[in-house]
């Protein structure tokens, strides 16, 4: 066990990150002796306290050598928390210090290994947002050094040319080696440019080179930019802006084989109980708090509120959260049993028509 390389690893949340959960658990799974990680998490972002503090006692409780935590009252800026991860590592003596923001997610268990096998003084897995041109390198910069594109960089993204390319500028996920460390020391401070593009104008200057490596599918980015955590479920929105990990977290991994032409479906739901519920001012214009005898329910609306009907709709009382005005034709579908008491809101002009549908009662 000795004679793995004893490797630190960073974690960085700046702002808020959906898929947060996965992050950490792809980190969990590198293919890695535990004893010889070591863990720091520096949190800026309130929203994320407390899943980062469930995770901070799952790392604490397993083998990892040790794990130190940086939150949010702290008061440690992001650049201080960066250059305090390779003041560790250089008093530590570790062999390497690995990089993870967190929006970069690790898919592939052996990133790590890969990363210390290709013997480079930084180096970096090439991440992508999934379906765009947004990496985490510049083929180039400019005369202001900032980004600009390099006449190959897509042949990079692409995988047309594969292998291990010296760039200028890597960011959120690298491996920077420890003996190294030993002899330069990065900085990321700087009042006047982000961390990681001090980082790098810090090895530039110096002389040293920056690897970026896509020998391998090593993971991907997440896309922050519309990411709301004012919503109750703010992942559950992030169905067009991070696809492949919304598709992940809420859809079975066989779901598409349902699609597929000729598929054979062995249980497939029926609707035994249909039938129409109609509210009125004057006489029955709301319904009590209940379950559904279903296990799955589809509330279907049959004409628009605030023309046919005012006031009206679905509340989840063990959420606090109300389904108003749903236009006509649209459907709601919720777990029938047990999970989700709901009440039907008061209609107080009109008349509101809906069809109910249990599903598998």
């Amino acid at each position: 066990l000795m004679q793995w390389p004893m490797v630190y690893i960073g974690l960085f949340i700046e702002f808020p990150t959906p898929f947060l959960r996965e992050y950490f658990e792809k980190i969990m799974k590198l293919t890695y002796p535990k004893q010889r990680l070591s863990i720091l998490i520096h949190n800026q972002v309130e929203y994320h306290k407390n899943i980062t503090e469930q995770y901070l006692k799952k790392f604490s409780e397993d083998e990892y050598k040790f794990v130190k935590y940086l939150n949010v009252g702290d008061d440690v800026t992001e650049a201080e928390a960066r250059q305090q991860a390779i003041h560790e590592c250089q008093e530590d003596k570790c062999d390497y210090l690995f990089i993870l923001d967190s929006i970069a997610h690790i898919d592939h268990p052996d990133t790590l290994i890969k990363l210390i096998a290709a013997n480079r003084t930084v180096v970096a897995p090439m991440l992508l947002r999934p379906g765009q041109t947004w990496s985490n390198f510049w083929g180039d910069y400019s005369d202001a050094g900032f980004y600009q594109r390099s006449p190959d960089y897509m042949d990079f993204i692409n995988y047309k040319k594969m292998g291990l390319f010296n760039v200028p500028h890597i960011a959120h996920s690298y491996l920077i080696n420890g003996s190294f460390l030993q002899r330069f020391t990065p900085t990321y401070v700087d009042t006047q440019i982000d961390p990681d593009v001090k980082l790098c104008q810090s090895l530039r200057d110096a002389g040293y080179f920056m690897y970026i490596t896509n020998e391998l599918n090593y993971g991907h980015l997440i896309d922050t930019d519309n990411f709301n955590i004012s919503l109750i479920q703010p992942e559950l929105y992030e169905i067009f802006n991070n696809v492949k990990d919304w598709k992940a977290r809420y859809l079975h991994p066989d779901y598409h084989k349902a699609l597929e032409k000729d598929a054979i479906i062995e249980q497939p739901p029926k609707a035994v109980l249909n039938f129409i519920v109609r509210y009125m001012p004057d006489r029955q214009n709301k319904l009590r708090a209940h379950h559904d005898a279903s296990t799955y329910t589809i509330n279907l609306a049959l004409n628009d509120a605030g023309k046919d009907f005012e006031g009206g709709g679905c509340r989840f009382v063990r959420y606090n959260c109300s389904v108003t005005s749903t236009r006509r034709g649209w459907a709601l579908m919720q777990p029938g049993r047990l999970t989700h008491l709901h009440e039907g809101l008061p209609v107080t002009k009109g008349i509101r028509y809906i069809m109910v549908s249990f599903v598998d009662p």
